[in-house]
């Protein structure tokens, strides 16, 4: 009897914790503090490379924010995928921010060098004060932000098909806006008169 009830006790918890997961998975406005088309909340952060910037310095460029932990299976299979972004929309109006919760910088250097990501676009969180402002719990966590600093898009978990249409989303805010030449221009102006 006396072994039971140790066994009684860790089920008890077991159970509260899966409903209270499952919970949270049916109700996704449970899983961010964030609600998209409002601005993204203002943060700053130091690159592992050194760099200090204020999430405002990226207005008039698409950011893809992903926090994610060393130790997380399904975030170490996202990282891949967003290293091969990057250079997909190298020129583009982009940036992929790399977000460590509750990581050193320390722990973070070797990752980042074993995962290929670019040390300019990694930053630890080692007290999650970034991912505080975005949620309690959960990772990996992608949000896309807009030229403008507004949240387009988030997601929780890492599921391939999800994620390709967010790349999709995210190629189609980055890419510049071209001008067209100044005859076409003219033509149009005058079309409107």
């Amino acid at each position: 009897m006396k072994n039971s009830i140790p066994f009684l006790i860790l089920t008890f918890v077991f159970l509260i914790l899966s409903v209270t997961s499952v919970d949270a998975q049916r109700d996704p406005a449970r899983r961010f503090k964030t609600k998209i088309k409002e601005a993204v909340p203002n943060f700053s952060y130091t690159t592992l490379d050194g760099k200090e910037f204020n999430i405002s310095d990226h207005k008039g460029k698409v950011v893809w924010i992903n926090f994610f932990a060393t130790w997380c299976g399904p975030c170490v299979k996202e990282i891949p995928h967003l290293t091969s972004l990057i250079k997909e929309v190298e020129g583009e109006d982009a940036v992929v921010l790399f977000v460590g919760r509750k990581h050193t910088d320390e722990e973070l250097i070797p990752f980042s060098k074993r995962m290929r990501m670019d040390e300019s676009m990694v930053t630890a969180d080692p007290d999650r004060s970034i991912y505080f402002l975005f949620a309690e719990k959960y990772i990996p966590r992608s949000i896309i932000i807009d030229k403008e600093g507004n949240i387009v898009q988030q997601a929780t978990g890492f599921d391939l098909g999800y994620f390709e249409r967010m790349i999709k989303q995210y190629k189609t805010l980055a890419k510049k806006e071209v001008e067209a030449p100044i005859e076409e221009k003219k033509e149009k102006t005058q079309k409107l008169k």
